[in-house]
């Protein structure tokens, strides 16, 4: 984690200033909710003449931007002051939700985000880390969101990953490549194995890869007639896991191996527009039951086939999703 020492060199350097943060007694947190607490550990600072209260994490904390947002609120709230937190690292998106709900933020040595100051001093990427910035293959998110949901592709032969997903061995051997030098995963040799292994938890490891991942959507299809057997998805799934009122039209995901057959089998027609059309079929580029088995596709690919969505509706039904993913603790 970050130090004390590191965030005052970093504002000091940037704002070329001397600064002295300061402890905030035990006695100035009373009345503040337990979990917050136990979550932040607050200090004072002045910067340019403005006092401000800045929260560093405790350890094992991983907040979603929403829920930072409303802690800052109440914390806010308590002490009278302009609030802002230090992160040791923050994904795109998590910087853009931040800065959506204008939540101040500081990352000691790559970015700063204080609007009660009009400072908003973007990251600056090297040019090693842009060519990171390069999107996943299929297999390799579909292996990846299967870890973060479930945590069992870890510790495993790459035979019994290519059963677990449906792939070969070798795309499988491919998919391990990838990861590796996207510093997603590492690699250790059980005898003559070599298994992937993740050092980082779930929700980090969704958060990491994130910039890497893409819409799971090949192509959409309006269709007149019934289905059953198959998952729901877009908005009319997002609608059964948020306060997003449904479509009329419902939405469902089919592998895009699977699409013909689905059509046979249901007798659906194809139209060309929405206009009149009983239902919606995206096709998946990777089969969505097989990273969760439930009524809906998993959280973390509707996410990602929505994330671009331009409905203000949706985007805050995203982050009301987020905030309730079941995480794997493996």
């Amino acid at each position: 984690m970050v130090s004390l020492e590191n965030i005052e060199k970093y504002l000091k350097d940037l704002l070329g200033q001397e600064v002295v943060i300061d402890s905030i007694q035990q006695k100035e947190m009373s009345g503040l909710p337990l979990y917050l607490t136990k979550t932040y550990a607050p200090y004072e600072i002045d910067l340019l003449g403005k006092q401000i209260v800045i929260l560093k994490r405790k350890m094992g904390g991983n907040e979603s931007p929403g829920r930072i947002a409303k802690d800052i609120v109440i914390i806010r709230k308590h002490f009278d002051k302009d609030v802002a937190i230090v992160l040791d690292e923050l994904a795109s998106w998590e910087r853009k939700r931040l800065i959506e709900k204008q939540v101040p933020f500081i990352v000691p040595g790559r970015q700063l985000y204080l609007p009660m100051l009009l400072l908003d001093l973007r990251e600056h990427f090297s040019r090693s880390t842009v060519s990171k910035q390069e999107y996943l293959s299929r297999a390799a998110q579909h292996t990846l969101l299967r870890q973060i949901l479930h945590g069992d592709v870890e510790n495993r032969s790459m035979a019994d990953i290519a059963n677990l997903l449906g792939y070969s061995a070798m795309m499988m051997t491919k998919v391990r490549g990838e990861l590796v030098a996207l510093d997603l995963c590492a690699v250790e040799s059980h005898g003559r194995s070599r298994q992937i292994v993740f050092s980082i938890l779930s929700e980090q490891l969704w958060s990491r890869a994130l910039p890497n991942m893409r819409s799971p959507v090949f192509r959409k299809h309006f269709l007149t007639g019934e289905i059953g057997g198959v998952q729901l998805a877009g908005p009319t799934a997002l609608a059964r896991k948020s306060s997003l009122q449904p479509d009329e039209c419902s939405t469902f995901a089919v592998w895009k191996k699977r699409y013909d057959s689905v059509m046979k089998e249901n007798r659906l027609v194809e139209i060309e527009t929405e206009e009149g059309a009983d239902l919606i079929i995206e096709e998946w580029y990777y089969d969505p039951r097989n990273i969760l088995d439930t009524e809906t596709v998993d959280p973390l690919s509707l996410y990602l086939s929505l994330r671009g969505n331009p409905d203000e509706r949706i985007q805050i039904a995203l982050e009301e999703m987020l905030e309730m993913v079941p995480w794997s603790k493996e």
